[in-house]
């Protein structure tokens, strides 16, 4: 499925973690300041922090966070 709308997309990932109630998430904002702040020069430790004991890490609007694909 091609979702093109900002909008869309969230309310898709939103749906599918409320139908994850067993597991530990944590959900994350691309769009603040201090998230893209948190991910950058960010390294497997700083990942391992973040993250936590969670078990599954949304990151809304990640387009928006420098080089994210290569800081997961």
């Amino acid at each position: 499925i091609l979702v093109q709308s900002q909008a869309v997309k969230t309310e898709v990932a939103e749906q599918l973690l409320k139908k994850t109630t067993d597991k530990k998430i944590i959900s994350l904002n691309g769009d603040e300041a201090d998230v893209k702040e948190l991910f950058k020069k960010a390294n497997k430790e700083k990942i391992k922090r973040i993250i936590g004991d969670n078990e599954i890490l949304l990151i809304d609007e990640a387009q928006r966070i420098h080089e994210i694909g290569i800081s997961i």
